[in-house]
């Protein structure tokens, strides 16, 4: 679940670091637990205690094992590059523990308190608060500047501890998306929305999140700083909650510009009368922290605007040391609007655009949809789908029991690389049920980080869309998962079937291999995504002979970028069927692994486990079959009862196997893409015949 290297501690020593978790090292709660100080190895620390029992937000099962081992990367990563030692607003993580449904962190950070309890305080002066505001929008740039944000999503002064130097430090991480982590700025049902009263109340209900979300949450710390409110959580839990901190600010400003104009100014009076307090200062700050909480996102500024801004004040330009300026603040040009507005508008002509029209395309007069959605938006037709599949129910392994009665022998389907199929059914409605277990061939038990990034995968837009994945309809935190997904069998268990026939087949095969063109394209996406693991087993064939992708262990790319713990296990792939590449994902060895299950169908031979380099065999015997040939054009390979099939012409047996031998080859750049041999493919001329029985238009 963690990184090697990690200092683990037992329970014992956390309650030791915090003396009990007394009352006098309470410092207050957050968004998914509670945080203390304490002594560790005679420093002065923080320790932030999260469990799945929130007091404050629900909380799905096996949530706190997920954002833990997202936090875990993060500083892993943090630590790789040294940033923790170079930049004050990042928090070092000493030491931690993780027991079912709790988890612990030990942080390096002296805390004077959260800025939450601070914001109210007569004591936090003005210049501190400047201080506050600019180190932790200096933070939040840092995550920004990837090209893939990194969101944060659940910005609450909560969340932001004040050490004894005043400086601003972000220590909750429970909802990260994006950067070198996976990216859920798409995904419909998150477990929370963010934090009452710093919530973007634009935020879409398709699932959008993007940094102008964090900007939003920003600008509500930043009005708390200056006005000297907060949400708080009674606020949240009464009948008739007082108005949010912005909601309150839109009004007040209204009516201060109506009555001032632009001199209007929403600092608390009492922070007026501090020495370093310039009336210039406070008109400017209350602007820019109104022009945070904007409804429309786009006429939000982005982080490096605000860090332009707040540079100017006169309090930052003639006392530096007060507010904690050294070299980490750089003055930043402040972006042209006209010029940004522009880049926009090319970022959306080369990369939202482009996959619209390039998600559709036209091969030998046949006409088929891929449903990209880079843009994150549905149709009216495509929300019903996407709402249905996109959220997901938590089931007890009593439920999953009964669906698949107690997982009996008649329900159960197959084994796959990382563990066993079930039908089942909920009421009328069938469903599959997949198990995650210890794999006694390769070695690996798939645990939180394979089930997370399955969860993920499934609810996002371009996977709901997607007739060829799998649906989800909810999950276990033991390892399951459940789909909506009526199974006829395995590929794998159909190959030798002689009900499973010529133009089954073909189906399957050109649908699987549409899936995987749409996985490798990089339209709309930075990283295409690599299967790894590609198998006959982890093809679930359902009643209509539609193959329905459903395996998800060795996924990486995309929304998945090469994460380390991705890394940890590349030697776990298909015998048989995939190569190793030291580098992590490569999509030229899914082709490698869609020729040889093509070769499966075709042959109806299966290949098993420690057989042998089935791969070898065939181009072997293809290559014996073409010398022995006066006639190298109609070598086939398919089987003799195939060929006897309704449906199959001599034409396409020599087509078909000569594409299974071009995606074998030993080097991969001989190799063609998934885009190729889909191409192939829709020339056969069985395809071209029979497209509509096929599922093609």
């Amino acid at each position: 679940m963690v990184p090697d290297g990690w200092t683990t501690c037992p329970y014992s020593l956390i309650e030791e670091i915090t003396n009990g978790f007394s009352e006098e090292n309470y410092i207050g709660s957050f968004q998914f637990g509670k945080v203390y100080r304490g002594d560790y190895e005679g420093k002065k620390v923080t320790v932030k205690i999260s469990e799945d029992k929130s007091l404050n937000y629900p909380v799905r099962p096996g949530a706190v094992a997920c954002s833990f081992r997202e936090e875990s990367y993060m500083h892993k990563w943090l630590t790789e590059s040294g940033l923790h030692d170079r930049h004050p607003n990042i928090v070092k993580c000493l030491c931690h523990t993780y027991l079912e449904g709790y988890s612990a962190r030990v942080y390096d950070l002296n805390p004077l308190d959260t800025l939450h309890n601070l914001v109210t305080k007569v004591s936090f002066a003005w210049h501190q608060r400047i201080r506050a505001a600019l180190g932790l929008a200096n933070f939040l740039e840092f995550l920004h500047s990837f090209d893939l944000p990194l969101l944060v999503r659940n910005l609450d002064a909560a969340h932001v501890m004040i050490d004894q130097d005043y400086n601003a430090v972000l220590y909750d991480f429970s909802m990260l998306s994006g950067g070198y982590f996976t990216d859920r700025s798409l995904l419909i049902d998150e477990d929370s929305k963010g934090c009452h009263g710093y919530m973007d109340p634009n935020f879409d209900n398709h699932g959008k999140w993007s940094h102008k979300t964090d900007v939003f949450a920003y600008g509500v710390v930043l009005l708390g700083l200056i006005c000297k409110r907060v949400c708080t959580e009674e606020d949240r839990l009464s009948p008739a909650p007082a108005p949010c901190v912005y909601e309150w600010a839109e009004n007040e400003y209204k009516q201060s510009k109506r009555a001032k104009g632009s001199r209007s100014s929403l600092v608390d009076e009492s922070l007026k009368e501090n020495l370093l307090f310039k009336f210039e200062d406070g008109l400017k700050i209350t602007k820019l922290a109104m022009q945070c909480i904007k409804r429309n996102p786009n006429r939000r500024p982005s982080m490096k605007q605000v860090i332009s801004c707040l540079l100017k004040l006169h309090i930052v330009q003639l006392d530096k040391e007060a507010v904690g300026f050294d070299e980490l603040f750089m003055e930043v040009a402040l972006p042209n609007p006209l010029k940004d507005k522009f880049q926009d508008f090319k970022k959306w002509i080369i990369k939202d655009l482009y996959s619209h029209l390039s998600s559709w395309y036209h091969f030998g007069g046949i006409r088929r949809t891929v449903p990209f959605l880079s843009s994150g938006f549905y149709s009216q037709k495509q929300w019903p789908l996407a709402k249905r599949h996109g959220k997901m129910q938590a089931f007890s392994y009593e439920d999953l029991s009964q669906f698949t009665d107690e997982f009996s022998v008649e329900n159960f389907i197959g084994n796959f690389q990382f563990g066993k199929m079930y039908r089942g059914k909920i009421e009328s409605r069938a469903v599959t049920v997949k198990i995650l277990e210890e794999s006694e061939i390769f070695f690996y038990t798939p645990g939180v980080g394979e089930l997370t990034d399955e969860l993920t995968l499934l609810r996002h837009p371009e996977f709901i869309l997607h007739p060829t994945m799998v649906k989800l309809v909810g999950y276990c935190c033991e390892d399951r998962v459940v789909y909506d997904l009526d199974s006829l069998d395995t590929a794998q268990n159909l190959l030798k079937e002689d009900s499973f026939t010529w133009m089954r087949r073909i189906k399957v095969a050109l649908g699987f291999g549409c899936l995987l063109e749409f996985l490798h394209s990089t339209d709309g996406r930075d990283l295409p995504y690599a299967v790894r693991n590609i198998h006959p087993s982890h093809i679930m064939v359902d009643k209509e002979y539609n193959p329905i992708w459903y395996e998800f262990g060795m996924f990486t790319g995309g929304i998945l970028p090469l994460s380390q713990y991705k890394k940890l296990y590349n030697f776990v792939r298909g015998y048989g069927y995939n190569e190793f590449h030291p580098e992590g994902g490569r999509t030229e060895s899914d082709v490698l692994a869609f020729g040889v299950v093509l070769l499966n169908f075709i042959t109806k031979r299966p290949y098993k486990h420690l057989e042998g380099p089935f791969r070898d065999d065939w181009v072997k015997m293809y290559e014996e079959k073409i010398a022995g040939s006066d006639d190298k054009t109609k070598c086939s390979s398919v089987h003799a009862s195939l060929e006897a099939d309704p449906g199959f012409y001599s034409e396409d047996g020599p087509k078909i196997t000569r594409l299974t031998m071009q995606c074998v080859e030993y080097s991969p750049r001989d190799r063609p893409s998934m885009r190729q041999v889909v191409n192939q493919m829709l020339k056969l001329r069985i395809v071209r015949k029979h497209a509509k029985a096929l599922g093609f238009n």
